[in-house]
């Protein structure tokens, strides 16, 4: 169990043991810290490490990535830590995750690498770094290495070398390998595009997206779309925006509709494929009439195409404040998709499950909106007093606590005026906040570590 404060004490035994043997993971094992607190403390102490791993153990670790590229159990399997064996195959050159995909059968295509896609697919995604720092990384949405992959990739770079974004330009080795002329017919398509406004072409974007072959938000980017693009917030920030407003929006983070599934049907090792999928903690299951893999993908591809309807009419109706027009509209949608998501069910055999009839009825049932947590009771006794106190303290002065007294200071006061424990007087400063509605006083925190 690793402890969360260093005492001087364990500071100077902890230095010495690190002179002694500077390996960071053995010394956190031996006085139960965390490895990230032993390195934080090399770096303030200026104490070098090293891996201690001789030349045999090195020609071992190498052995075993290549026979096996997993850098986790190599290190499980020799007992040492698993950044040591990335080190070790970092200064070898070699490339673990090229060599898992290889493994794989996929080979990458340079500047490319391999992303999940819709249903779990594997799509090429570019992997190529900008003037700034940045990477660029849009996915290719296809999985073809030979045409396909390398004309999309070719279209990415050359709009990043007509922003100037790329390093070098056309000497880039990315454009060597990629790239070609540019069909008119997509040139001509680009710049309609970037010149009509956000309104008329939002209405074209998905239609010019399928054209291409790429996601939307990368056509937005090729076509100079992507600052005209509104910020619509999500989630968190939704919700505070529409609470503010005097809006509600439904909150339904738990609910199946919105969990991202990858395969849905696997091969048993007795033989036979199946197809398992949970919807609000019932699983269902059902034996898939398929003989290959090839087969089984063809019979669930209007699975998860239907599902994906089902994923994007749910985020619309999350997005839409309850009781409106459109929360009328995203409802139906919502319904709809669910519907077509039960009939490409029905298609792949679900109604060999036992329990159909209750699959059924949850597939009619729109996502529950879920309460709000339970407001957690006020202190009583001397912690209450507290609250009261930093209340008074907050409204007096709402921008910045009181002048020659921080933050830190004033829990020291509250502690001794009021005889409580410091956890208790910053629980109290929280229950001020929340009361006030004050969170303009600089955040405190706990310190990490403290002197004996």
């Amino acid at each position: 169990m690793t402890k969360h404060a260093m005492t001087s004490a364990d500071r100077t035994k902890i230095i010495e043991a690190l002179k002694n043997n500077p390996n960071a993971a053995a010394v956190a094992r031996q006085f139960g810290f965390g490895e990230t607190t032993i390195l934080t403390l090399c770096k303030k102490e200026g104490i070098g490490l090293q891996h201690l791993l001789t030349k045999a153990e090195r020609r071992k670790v190498v052995e075993m990535l290549k026979t096996n590229p997993n850098a986790l159990a190599t290190a499980k399997q020799l007992g040492i830590n698993h950044k040591t064996v990335l080190a070790v195959a970092k200064k070898e050159r070699i490339d673990i995750k090229a060599m898992r995909q290889a493994a794989k059968g996929r080979k990458t295509p340079p500047f490319t690498q391999w992303a999940r896609g819709p249903g779990g697919k594997p799509l090429l995604q570019c992997a190529v770094y900008l003037l700034d720092g940045s990477r660029l990384c849009p996915s290719l949405n296809t999985s073809d290495t030979e045409v396909e992959g390398p004309q999309r990739m070719r279209l990415v770079l050359w709009h990043a070398i007509a922003e100037g974004q790329l390093p070098w330009g056309v000497k880039h080795p990315a454009w060597g390998l990629y790239g070609g002329p540019i069909p008119q017919s997509t040139k001509r398509l680009l710049t309609r595009l970037a010149g009509l406004p956000w309104a008329e072409y939002e209405l074209q974007r998905k239609e010019a997206a399928a054209s291409l072959g790429l996601y939307v938000k990368a056509v937005d980017w090729l076509a100079k779309q992507d600052k005209a693009r509104p910020v619509r917030p999500s989630g968190r920030e939704a919700r505070y925006l529409a609470r503010k407003a005097g809006q509600r929006i439904p909150v339904s983070r738990f609910a199946w509709q919105f969990k991202r599934r990858g395969r849905l049907w696997f091969e048993h090792p007795d033989g036979g494929f199946y197809v398992q999928l949970t919807i609000s903690r019932r699983t269902f299951r059902w034996r898939l009439n398929a003989r290959d893999h090839e087969e089984a993908n063809a019979i669930m591809e209007p699975v998860y195409l239907a599902r994906s309807c089902v994923h994007e009419a749910a985020d619309q109706w999350r997005d839409c404040a309850i009781g409106t027009s459109e929360s009328v509209n995203a409802s139906a949608a919502l319904l709809e998709a669910q519907r077509r998501y039960l009939e490409a069910l029905l298609g792949a055999g679900a109604n060999r499950d036992k329990d159909w009839a209750e699959l059924v009825k949850l597939l009619q049932e729109l996502p529950c909106d879920e309460p709000r947590k339970a407001v957690r009771a006020q202190p009583e006794g001397p912690e209450q007093k507290c609250t009261r106190w930093w209340v008074k303290l907050l409204r007096l002065h709402p921008d910045h606590p009181p002048p020659g007294r921080s933050v830190r200071k004033l829990i020291e006061e509250a502690r001794e005026l009021y005889g409580v424990s410091e956890r208790g007087a910053r629980r109290a400063y929280q229950f001020g906040q929340k009361e006030t509605g004050n969170y303009n006083w600089p955040k405190t925190r706990r310190p990490r570590t403290r002197s004996s």
